[in-house]
């Protein structure tokens, strides 16, 4: 390539270059420190980029984290500049079809379809494992999910699917021995079914029913496909066609027999697959017709679980009868993932029509506290302190992680009680009734901290909400004032006469300790946001969405001020279960790029904040490279 070079530094002079990166955060990202040489395939892109007087890079990616992370004012001799998106960046719109993590994550409608808790793996096949450890049995969240599989096959076949591939993915462990043991298992109990289905299938329901697979397949079902189109006899009746083509694969480094669809397209069949594996289902590796996702990881690098998530795709004919299988932790993270990525696709567009650049807006990304910190994390050797710029720029912050003592719920609900009567410093004929509820506008942001200073949080969070609270008051010069709301249900014998807020229900929420964890790491209820807005406000809204789904950030838009929302949650289940207890979130306005504040944190901070990532290789032959 150098021989071409017309003149000057050793650089081409006279063709201009384009360089495209497809997956730009993987490969492409320099993950040495800043006193170490480049990464490899860092360093040869910005060589290449290097040689020519003219170039341009252009990266695609869907987890543009990273990207974002790199430092626009990195420099090395030999490699010339970092690859930072310096000159703009633009968000691609997902077209309708696609199934992505709005849906399975954000849209409370569908997810709550889509989504299943793993709440029994931990004892069969627990995080910990090592190279030499054996499982003696699977869970049986894992068999109903099989069950799952094999009902949806029989369905996409009464839909006309019979010659599209139909597949299931289990990834619960890195290890390959452990992949093989698992395989194992659901090679018996795959066989077990077919000769249950063939010998049943035709046969009457008062005979059928009494064999013990057919009644699992017909109790699943009942439970979460009787709204396919077909009743359960036209499925029965179809569920011996499941079994055609069906296989079962490890997929790792190390597997014999590869997850070739195109073998079974030659010859005009479809494969019905059943994938087990691990980092290799987790990269780039495409599955087609994903109808059933089971997966039982600890990992909370944002990276890692982006990639891990192989759901994601076109479902035409079929997006109903998906389901996927995570465990709570990974639910709650893959949903403030998905949360924050679209909090990121909000900011760009607004970047863009604010006619900032990237640089600009780089900074602001770099100073947000979730995704910075997780990254600081992996970086960081223990006691080691860092400090850290945090941006709340047009998020919500909400008390997710709540106490369990009765003491402290009651002195919360007295000090909601306080702020109330008095309409927050208001007067009590400030409060207007909304849908949900009141709401009280311009309170003093001085007034909302001082109530945010007093509510007693968990400890586990208590960082958070000191944080929200030194970032109101820096926002307190541009936005001295700001709306609360008081969120309460109507119809469960809870009004303003007695200062008590009406509960909302939250039987998905976790007790781990003593706190409960809200699911998803949600309290507010989607939509929240609109509450107390006007007419004109809410069109707005509207015309700011255009084509997209309609969403808290444009409520958040409109607003353009704090919002403090305050609800009295049911938690629980059982004996453990709590009635009434407190909690709040605040959202911040969009604009404020440069309203920073500064936390000083350790690993060991970290680590009780994020936990430690024990789903890590270790350094032998045993892993799935």
């Amino acid at each position: 390539m150098k021989e071409l070079n017309a003149q000057g530094d050793g650089q081409i002079t006279d063709v201009p270059m384009l360089l495209i990166d497809d997956e730009a955060d993987n490969a492409s990202i320099n993950t040495n420190k800043p006193d170490l040489d480049p990464t490899r395939t860092n360093a040869m892109i910005r060589k290449i980029l290097g040689l020519f007087a003219k170039s341009c890079y252009v990266g695609y990616t869907a987890t543009p984290f990273a990207n974002i992370f790199i430092n626009p004012e990195s420099y090395d001799d030999q490699v010339r500049e970092e690859l930072f998106p310096r000159d703009f960046i633009y968000c691609l719109d997902a077209p309708t079809t696609y199934f992505g993590p709005e849906k399975v994550f954000l849209d409370e409608e569908t997810s709550g379809a889509i989504l299943e808790e793993i709440t029994d793996a931990e004892n069969y096949i627990p995080f910990s494992l090592k190279k030499d450890s054996f499982i003696d049995e699977l869970p049986p969240s894992l068999y109903r999910a099989i069950n799952q599989f094999i009902i949806a096959r029989a369905i996409r076949n009464l839909r006309g699917h019979r010659n599209k591939h139909c597949s299931m993915m289990v990834n619960v462990s890195y290890l390959v021995a452990i992949q093989n043991m698992v395989r194992g298992f659901i090679s018996v109990y795959e066989k077990k079914l077919r000769v249950a289905v063939k010998s049943n299938y035709a046969m009457p329901e008062h005979v059928s029913g009494r064999d013990y697979y057919m009644a699992a397949l017909k109790k699943t079902f009942l439970e979460g496909y009787s709204n396919c189109g077909f009743d359960w006899h036209e499925v029965k009746a179809a569920l011996f066609s499941a079994f055609d083509n069906l296989r079962i694969f490890v997929v790792n480094s190390k597997s014999d027999e590869a997850l070739d669809y195109r073998k079974y397209e030659k010859d005009g069949d479809a494969l019905t697959a059943i994938a087990v594996g691990g980092y290799s289902l987790s990269r780039g590796l495409t599955i087609e017709g994903l109808c059933v996702s089971y997966m039982y990881r600890n990992t909370r690098m944002y990276d890692t679980l982006m990639q891990m998530g192989r759901w994601f795709g076109y479902r035409p004919g079929f997006e109903d009868l998906c389901r996927v299988h995570l465990s709570p932790d990974s639910i709650n993270w893959y949903s403030h993932i998905a949360e924050a990525s679209e909090g990121l696709r909000q900011q760009i567009k607004r970047m863009r029509r604010d006619q900032l650049s990237p640089r600009q807006f780089g900074l602001y990304v770099k100073a947000h506290p979730d995704r910075l910190l997780i990254t600081a994390a992996n970086k960081m050797r223990s006691g080691e302190e860092i400090t850290v710029k945090q941006n709340f720029n047009g998020d919500l912050i909400e008390s997710h992680t709540l106490p369990t003592e009765k003491a402290i719920n009651i002195e919360n609900e007295e000090l909601i009680a306080e702020y109330w009567k008095k309409g927050f410093g208001k007067g009590a004929e400030a409060l207007v009734s909304t849908r949900k509820g009141w709401i009280v506008q311009d309170v003093d942001t001085e007034v909302i901290k001082a109530f945010l200073t007093r509510f007693r949080s968990h400890p586990w969070f208590s960082w958070k909400k000191a944080a929200a609270i030194d970032y109101l008051d820096r926002l307190s010069e541009d936005h001295p004032k700001g709306d609360v709301l008081l969120i309460s249900m109507k119809g469960n014998g809870e009004d303003a006469a007695r200062y008590r807020l009406g509960t909302q229900g939250r039987a998905s929420a976790r007790r781990v300790e003593d706190a409960w964890r809200a699911s998803k790491d949600r309290v507010a209820s989607r939509g929240d946001e609109k509450l107390g807005l006007s007419n004109t406000q809410r069109q707005r809204a509207l015309e700011m969405a255009k084509e997209e789904k309609l969403s808290d950030h444009h409520f958040r838009r409109v607003r353009n001020k704090p919002l403090l929302m305050l609800h009295a949650l049911d938690l629980g289940e059982g004996n453990a279960r709590q009635s009434r207890v407190p909690a709040f979130g605040i959202s911040f306005p969009y604009g404020n790029y440069d309203k920073e504040i500064t936390v000083v944190v350790n690993k060991v901070w970290l680590d009780g904040m994020y936990g430690s990532s024990l789903d890590a290789p270790d350094e032998d032959e045993g892993y799935d490279e």
